[in-house]
């Protein structure tokens, strides 16, 4: 999360049960600084994302170095990393690459405004629009 006006609703459990995520939820629960949750799926990967991730650093490992590197960009400069995290990150310098340009092609907040404006124009979805209105609390202005 890049803006810490962003909220984003994630599911935790089918779509019934639904958190508001923000940058103070991202460190709570990953323990990371909250506009790095790119940095740290690309990492430990997200199929959800199509992100495969770098062989061999999970949710541990991915926390652990963001934590203290502070983003992708400390992690790659930092002079003192293990030589087996250096050599996955080597291994997997293309993904990184890629995977880094197309994570920050568009801010989410334009993808947000893409999907609702989406609903909205479709005449068919006027209920499915409602209903998603009504869950996310969403009121015109």
């Amino acid at each position: 999360m890049r803006d810490p006006r962003i909220r984003v609703l994630f599911t935790v459990k089918g779509v019934t049960e639904l958190a508001s995520v923000d940058q103070a939820w991202i460190h709570a629960k990953y323990g990371i600084p909250g506009d790095r949750y790119m940095d740290y799926a690309i990492l430990r990967g997200d199929p959800s994302d199509g992100l495969p991730g770098v062989r061999g650093i999970g949710e541990k490992t991915a926390s652990q170095l963001l934590a203290k590197y502070g983003s992708l960009d400390g992690i790659l400069a930092a002079k003192d990393l293990s030589p087996t995290i250096r050599a996955r990150l080597n291994v997997s310098k293309d993904y990184l690459v890629a995977a880094r340009r197309v994570g920050r092609a568009a801010p989410p907040e334009v993808a947000v405004r893409a999907i609702f404006c989406t609903c909205l124009l479709r005449p068919s979805s006027r209920l499915k629009t409602r209903s998603m209105s009504a869950c996310f609390a969403l009121r015109r202005t």
